[in-house]
């Protein structure tokens, strides 16, 4: 209100003031009609202390005749800005208020001692009311003062000056002062009382209820019923009840944040009751205590379904979810875009042993309405969410419900395929990203979600590709090892280059390079390259172990040879570093949340060390050999046996590591399923002969004399048998029927070596057919898998930084990184130290690699560094010879004046001195490359906040949302055009900005720009430009403070893009009746299983001939400004340019 009430006049008066200028002063202030006007800046106090400001004691009591206000405790802000003169000016004017106790507190407080006894003198009942004193110091203390101060503090709401007289009073506290103290908003005041702490410290974050001021206050209630009240006044919910009816939310936000104030009973449903759910939602993030079965309920019940997701992180809100209601209520969530996603958040953490299932027929045809019918999924913020946790609960309900079982796979399927034609529609890489990780309640990113559940068509994308690789590789980018050397950059530098003299300068320091730490940090792949190494070397120090115990012959006790007694203690060794990694591995997961990181090829690791202690234990020695509980084995071959194992786990265990390469890891994967199928086809294959043989035994046991073919027993008959199948057999010999036994004999062999045989090659042919076709979203699914568990964190991820046995060193320090209350810190200082361990290596190889371009560079920089030879003339030298000019006197005398022009040419005596000191050069270079690399191993080259911002972060705030908001609110229809809506919103948008950048055309040009970008992504219909009222309120929900998050979400919408993938999978889903014949859509769309490969390399093709042409269109606008420039010489000017150069060369 005082800014708008600012004029010329105002600024005139104030400034004539500032200046003394007071008859000038007085005849604008005093001036009846320019009170009449002005009644807002009068009645804001600013004129009048800025005249006491100034010592214009005389025209402030004028000003105050004529109705002026002061400001409200104009002393105390006069003590507060330590202003000496202002507070004397006050004291003399006698512009202190009536009850003046406050004031002289706080003057003896800050040592003000002169103001406070000039205070005092003038107010000679105050003095009475004091009682005796020696020194006004001793003031601070007297129970009259202090009380009355604090009670005046608390009624006109100085929390502050409250709190400051309470710290160092405490028995000053009263009941009445609690009331006096909510009904005011003293809650800085609030919060020590409620702590019991009348000091609090930044280390206080438990409450007390024994503290000082409650024993206060206890001695000072006159009964039960008093403490009662008091109680309920100091009680979270009725605090922050009392601030909501007064619409003080920021102010309930503070007591939210009060240490222990969020697991107060009450308080989650007091938010929840005032409609405040990120109040509630804060709640939740700062509580320790369960939640209740019925605060889930009651959050349902209020429809706030967003705040319920949040809540699912307690098991207590999971029970509400098995409740039939509850179901039922979440299946018609289903169909509103708006709250779709939470009803897949829901679903999502339903057991499937607790869905009822006489919901599932209607919970599929909900969805499949959803997605085929309507195009509500533009209303969601996570799209791609939706699709993969709907689809993820379906495939899980399918096998337990049977009866529905093909309806729910059917439906997961067309939830596949649709968020597949979603993803597709989203052009933008970052866009893209945004969506894929996004995470669940139980913190899953949508890529994690995907590959756990082998949604292989949400992987096939080439742009997912790529989002995936830099996951796992990294998005920064770097030079590599060898590109930091100068030595190197020098070698492949053309010869006339200023780049082939690099080794004359030090290692640029701005680019990054693969050995820096934060490389490290952001790649995982880096890291499991490390894990590669190690478990290659573990196979080669056991395969060497094994080798050398056979070669001398000591498998019966691997001790008694020196070398391979060596090799196993290695091995040993790097097995226990293993086990200790997996262990590490464990706490990572729990401290960062990430879950179990448990899964087979842990379990495998952990077989290893189970294997290798059973080897430690020499049991060949107690228990094999004859006489022995294991007498058919020999000690040896016991032990052959076993280490035989071993080195089975120990391959295994590189082969994981191969999965993560593109080149092996889909065939690993097609090796274990075809190993799957193969056992289910070995288990029908043995049932036909055990059949088989307990026929042929008991019919031709006496009557066959083929030799190696006999059936005389069951087991003789199973082994004859087996070899038939295997295309070893014979059908003669039979000495009694023998065209029945013959005619057996050939039945059997079409049934095994036909038949099945036949169906078992077709069978590994479709797998490998299967898998060729979706090989992309393997590989993918494995690094998607990956990442989670090897992703780096900021506080823990030293827990996963070097792999065994270098994990034994990490495992010492842990300790110190759990039990430290800034982890972070420890994290930090750790993990740098540690990295010298990836560094020493690459050292290594930087050494090894810069010293073989020595040579070279040596042979090749001749010639440049003769160039850097140099000669002098003049610009009348250089024109003489150009134009041919006979020289002149006075030419003469003007070429004396001339400054000499240096410029290149070739100096043999430079490069005899190169052929002679060049190797002294190049071995200084060598050695200054090798220390600048250990300069620059923790040199930040990324800012990652810098990198992530935002474009649109200069128009986004909180009063751009509200100034949207009240468009969408006032508008009466429900479609309007994208004009209509941004000329409303510029409207608004300037009386809400300064004056000052008003003014700036070139500025508010840009940001009215930006306006027209940001919300082209909310256009329902591009070709109209038309947007829709009721889906934008729904895309910009109205809260009481607006976060980060809120932003992110609006930036990363795109509502065509979506409206145009929903459009294009309603055009191939369900099918389509000719001629009485129902035909899928997708035959007569083309987008049948035979031409989808087809369709997508076509679709690659076009991508890769847009980006062809858009090279060319910049290629071609650069060739015209380039002949446009030349264009614009003059002749003579580009031909004297020849003419120069080619003297120049003479000259060479």
């Amino acid at each position: 209100a005082y800014q708008s009430s600012m004029n010329p006049e105002t600024h005139k008066l104030l400034s004539a003031v500032e200046l003394n200028l007071l008859p000038l002063a007085r005849s604008i202030a005093l001036d009846s009609e320019f009170i009449e006007k002005n009644q807002v800046f009068v009645s804001s106090g600013k004129l009048l202390s800025l005249a006491l400001k100034k010592g214009h004691i005389e025209f402030a009591k004028e000003l105050k005749n004529f109705g002026y206000s002061s400001v409200s405790n104009l002393l105390i802000e006069a003590i507060r800005d330590n202003d000496e003169f202002f507070i004397q000016s006050i004291i003399e004017a006698e512009f202190y208020s009536e009850r003046s106790e406050l004031e002289l507190w706080y003057l003896v407080y800050r040592g003000w001692n002169f103001s406070a006894e000039e205070l005092l003198f003038k107010k000679g009942p105050l003095r009475d009311s004091l009682g005796e004193f020696e020194d006004i110091q001793e003031l601070i203390k007297n129970k009259y003062l202090v009380e009355e101060a604090l009670d005046i503090a608390l009624s006109v709401g100085d929390d502050d000056l409250a709190s400051v007289i309470l710290s160092l009073n405490p028995w000053a506290i009263n009941p009445s002062m609690v009331r006096k103290a909510l009904e005011q908003d003293n809650l800085e005041f609030l919060k020590r009382v409620w702590m019991g702490e009348h000091e609090l410290t930044a280390d206080h974050q438990k409450r007390n209820n024994k503290g000082v001021l409650w024993k206060e206050l206890a001695g000072k209630v006159v009964d039960t019923s008093e403490q009662q009240v008091v109680n309920k006044w100091l009680s979270v919910k009725y605090i922050l009840k009392f601030l909501f009816e007064k619409r003080k939310f920021s102010e309930g936000r503070r007591v939210i944040n009060w240490p222990g104030a969020a697991d107060q009973p009450g308080v989650l449903e007091v938010c929840m009751q005032n409609n405040q759910q990120e109040l509630a939602s804060e709640v939740l993030h700062k509580r320790l205590r369960p939640l209740s079965p019925s605060e889930f309920q009651s959050c349902v019940n209020y429809g706030y379904y967003r705040l319920a997701v949040e809540m699912l992180k307690f098991k207590e809100a999971k029970v509400f979810l098995g409740k039939f209601e509850t179901q039922k209520l979440i299946v018609k969530l289903v169909n509103d875009g708006s709250t779709c996603i939470y009803a897949a958040e829901f679903l999502s953490n339903i057991e499937s042993e607790h869905w009822h299932y006489e919901l599932t027929r209607e919970l599929c045809s909900n969805i499949d309405y959803f997605v085929k019918k309507t195009d509500e999924l533009i209303k969601t913020h996570k799209p791609v969410l939706f699709v993969a946790l709907l689809a993820e609960f379906l495939y899980r309900l399918a096998p337990v419900n049977v009866h529905y079982s093909n309806i729910c796979i059917s439906t997961a399927e067309t939830l596949v395929s649709f968020g597949k034609e979603i993803e597709e529609n989203i052009k933008q890489e970052d866009k893209l990203e945004y969506f894929l990780l996004q995470e669940d309640s139980r913190s899953r990113t949508v890529l994690q979600i995907i590959a756990e559940n082998r949604f292989y068509p949400l992987l096939e994308q080439d742009e997912v590709g790529a989002i995936v690789s830099k996951l796992w590789v990294g998005s920064r980018k770097n030079y590599g090892i060898i590109k930091a050397s100068t030595l190197y950059v020098s070698g492949q530098a053309p010869g006339n280059s200023e780049e082939a003299l690099s080794f004359l300068g030090r290692m640029d320091p701005s680019l990054p390079y693969l050995f820096q730490f934060e490389q490290l940090v952001d790649s995982c792949s880096m890291r499991f390259v490390a894990q590669a190494v190690s478990t290659l070397l573990l196979v080669l120090f056991y395969t060497l172990m094994v080798d050398s115990a056979t070669e001398a012959d000591v498998m019966e006790d691997v001790t008694q040879d020196p070398t391979a007694l060596a090799f196993l203690r290695v091995s040993q060794v790097w097995i226990g570093g293993i086990v200790i990694e997996k262990l590490l591995h464990l706490v990572f997961g729990l401290r960062t949340g990430r879950g179990n990181m448990l899964d087979s090829w842990a379990v495998l690791d952990f077989l290893m060390f189970a294997q290798m202690l059973v080897l430690m234990l020499e049991l060949n020695q107690e228990y094999v050999g004859e006489g022995k509980l294991l007498s058919f084995l020999t000690p040896k071959q016991y032990n052959s046996i076993m280490h035989g194992v071993m080195l089975c786990l120990i391959w295994l265990k590189f082969v994981s590591v191969l999965l993560t390469t593109k080149s092996q890891g889909p065939l690993i994967r097609m090796l274990y399923l075809m190993s799957r199928h193969l056992f289910t086809f070995t288990f029908l294959w043995f049932c036909l002969l055990l059949c088989g043989a307990a026929v042929f035994t008991s019919q031709f046991r006496d009557n066959f004399v083929g030799a190696g073919f006999e059936y005389t027993s069951f087991a003789i008959s199973l082994r004859t048998l087996f070899r038939g199948g295997l295309a070893s057999f014979s059908i003669t010999g039979f000495t009694q029927y023998d065209y029945y036994g013959e005619l057996m004999v050939s039945l059997f062999l079409l049934l095994t070596s036909v038949l099945l045989l036949n169906l078992l090659i077709a069978i590994l042919s479709n797998v490998y057919e299967t898998l060729a076709e979706r090989v992309d979203g393997e590989y993918r699914a494995i690094l998607v898998q990956n990442y989670h568990k090897w992703k780096w964190n900021e506080d823990y991820g030293i827990l996963i930084l070097l792999p065994s046995p270098l994990s034994v060193i990490v495992a010492v320090f842990v300790p110190v990184l759990l039990v430290s209350s800034n982890p972070r810190r420890w994290n930090y200082f750790f993990s740098k130290v540690f990295y010298v361990l990836y560094v020493i290596p690459q050292w290594g190889l930087f050494m090894g690699l810069s010293a073989l371009y020595i040579p070279s560079v040596y042979f090749k920089s001749v010639v440049p560094v003769g160039k850097t030879g140099s000669k002098k003339t003049t610009s009348h030298e250089i024109l003489k010879k150009v134009q041919n000019e006979d020289e002149s006197s006075s030419e003469e005398e003007e070429e004396e004046t001339q400054p000499n022009i240096s410029y290149r040419v070739f100096s043999y005596r430079r490069a005899f001195g190169w052929v002679v000191l060049g190797p002294g050069v190049l071995l200084y270079a060598y050695l200054k490359d090798l220390v600048d690399f250990w300069s620059l191993i923790y040199k930040q080259q990324y800012n990652d906040k810098e990198d992530n911002k935002s474009k649109f972060v200069s128009i986004f705030s909180e009063r751009f949302i509200k100034n949207v908001q009240t468009i969408l609110r006032n508008f009466e229809e429900d479609e309007m055009t994208l004009e209509e809506f941004l000329n409303d919103l510029i409207e608004q948008d300037n009386t809400s900005i300064s004056p000052v950048m008003l003014e700036k055309k070139e500025l508010m040009d840009q940001r009215h720009l930006l306006f027209r970008e940001f919300f082209m992504q909310f256009l329902v219909s591009k070709k109209h430009q038309t947007l829709s009222v009721s889906l934008m309120k729904i895309l910009f929900p109205v809260r009481n403070y607006y976060t980060k998050e809120y932003f992110e979400v609006l930036e990363n919408t795109f509502v065509p893009w979506l409206l145009k993938g929903v459009k294009k999978f309603h055009l191939v889903c369900g099918s389509v009746t000719v001629k009485g014949v129902s035909l899928p859509k997708q035959v007569l769309t083309g987008e049948t299983p035979q031409l989808k490969r087809l369709n997508i390399s076509t679709k690659k093709a076009k991508n890769i001939l847009d980006m062809v042409l858009l090279s060319f269109e910049d290629l071609s606008k650069s060739m015209n400004e380039l002949s446009q420039g030349f264009a614009t010489l003059p002749k003579q000017d580009i031909s004297f340019v020849d003419d120069l150069m080619s003297e120049f060369k003479e000259d060479e």
